[in-house]
């Protein structure tokens, strides 16, 4: 199997963390000629980084560090991911059925393909709530080291992954616990400090001290996160529904001005009113229905009381609260939301346990359960065939055809690429490595000619190119422009 082609803005951005962690770097400093290296989801002040959280792109280092490719960790975090959900399963279910839970990530198109073959999944979120929500239970029957530690590492995990919607489950699981532990009793207060208050103070201490230590590096204030100074350079649409937009930010690039001022902010003028909001949300679930629910396995879920018992009342409301409260912001895309996925997970399964029991004294040749996964694996080797044949036409690999052109070459290139005023801006050519100046090939925006004439001049030894994007064939043309005397930056930081 071949690694995926980039394609999603995200994807460029987190490849960038990843190349950045795997050369021993928290982050980059600032390239003399960086206007023209600008794009989106990536800042270039006060540090050139990623403007995420540090979690996937630590994942996809380690990938690159161990095999030389990125999606090796992905790859990584779907089997951690598995093990995680069976870890969690087997605090609420029988060991049968979480096996079956874990089987059946194992046949989730959502969760194989979408996430496990490309480079912004929600797999590493959903590992933090599983190990999360899996303590909880455990928690409320027993007090041990353990299953504290697992909290603690599940929450640290969403801090670097999904913040807010990180804080959103954690607050939700601690009233989840302390409601189980008002009916069931409280624990003594010395176990209740020794091994619960300090084994999650300690590991919540650590992690708070990394990513402020990241924070720092990158921003050079342990409280400002990359995406803040991200958002405060070019952000227009507001992260919650109540904020306003900020409409004055100015642009350097007409293309990143396009994406920030119509295609991110077309969601949220959808959102002004009550019935926009409804409208996006309930298109958003729908999204979110079909990348998670398994279709066959979802069956059971339509005809039986898959709510009843006392077990499930805390996770079903936890999870419905989840949703509910996540819904403040613009933006609810599945990989967003993946803390929670483990819980609807619990219901499928619940579903699955009613529905055998319901069937137990039926003359059925094959059991209903088993024949559910079946047609389960068979939807999935449908799209795993779907996705491995489909014809590889995209602008991406367009992309990737010409990188791999250009590394082949003895020089060293440099490529500016040259947009149409009706460019798709979800089409974008230009991200970068994270050590700009001795990578193979540069990618940088054609802005003018003077403006392009001195990073020409910054870079005489390079093979310089054209590209336009926009033709219907992109292809090569040599720089037509003679390097001339220019006064630029002699150093390249």
């Amino acid at each position: 199997m071949n690694p995926p082609v980039p394609r999603v803005h995200d994807e460029f951005s987190y490849l960038l963390a990843a190349d950045t962690f795997a050369e021993g770097r928290l982050t980059n400093p600032p390239h003399a000629m960086w206007k023209h290296f600008e794009s989106m989801h990536v800042i270039h002040q006060p540090t050139y980084a990623s403007k995420y959280p540090p979690g996937q792109g630590l994942m996809l280092a380690l990938g690159q560090v161990m095999v030389g490719q990125p999606i090796a960790g992905v790859w990584i975090m779907s089997a951690l991911g598995v093990l995680a959900c069976y870890w969690m399963l087997l605090g609420m279910v029988p060991a049968r059925w979480a096996a079956v839970g874990a089987g059946l990530l194992l046949v989730l198109p959502g969760y194989q393909i979408m996430w496990g073959q490309s480079y912004w999944g929600g797999t590493l979120a959903c590992i933090g709530g599983a190990l999360v929500l899996g303590s909880i239970p455990r928690l409320q029957r027993t007090i041990r080291c353990q299953d504290s530690l697992a909290l603690a590492s599940g929450a640290t995990i969403l801090a670097v992954t999904r913040p807010f919607e990180g804080v959103v489950l954690c607050l939700l699981s601690g009233g989840w616990l302390i409601l189980g532990w008002m009916r069931l009793g409280w624990p003594a207060w010395r176990p209740l400090v020794l091994q619960v208050l300090l084994p999650i103070c300690g590991i919540l201490g650590a992690g708070a001290w990394a990513l402020a230590s990241y924070n720092l590096a990158v921003t050079g204030s342990a409280t400002t996160m990359p995406y803040q100074v991200h958002e405060q350079a070019y952000g227009m649409c507001p992260l919650f529904l109540w904020q306003a937009p900020q409409e004055d930010r100015q642009y350097r690039h007409f293309t990143m001005a396009k994406f920030h001022r119509e295609w991110s902010m077309n969601f949220y003028r959808e959102q002004d009113t009550w019935s926009g909001i409804i409208e996006a949300k309930w298109a958003m679930l729908q999204v979110l229905g079909e990348f998670w629910l398994p279709v066959i396995a979802a069956v059971p879920l339509l005809g039986l009381p898959w709510w009843r018992g006392r077990k499930l009342r805390g996770p079903l409301m936890v999870l419905c609260l989840f949703w509910l409260l996540t819904q403040v912001t613009v933006w609810n895309l599945p990989h967003y939301l993946a803390p929670g996925f483990p819980l609807l997970l619990l219901v499928v399964v619940y579903g699955l346990r009613n529905l055998s029991v319901a069937t137990r004294g039926w003359a059925w040749p094959v059991n209903p359960v088993s024949l559910l996964l079946m047609g389960q694996m068979l939807l999935f080797a449908g799209a795993a065939w779907k996705h491995e044949t489909s014809p590889r036409t995209e602008w991406q690999y367009a992309r990737q055809a010409i990188q791999v052109e250009l590394s082949d070459l003895p020089e060293k290139q440099l490529v500016f690429v040259d947009y149409d005023a009706d460019h798709d801006t979800l089409q974008e050519w230009v991200y970068n490595r994270a050590d700009i100046d001795s990578a193979q090939v540069i990618w940088a925006r054609g802005i003018s000619p003077e403006e392009d004439l001195k990073l020409r001049a910054y870079y005489p030894d390079r093979q310089a190119w054209r590209l336009a994007a926009d033709a219907d064939s992109p292809n090569l043309r040599p720089w037509d422009h003679p390097v001339k005397s220019l006064s630029v930056p002699s150093s390249r930081q």
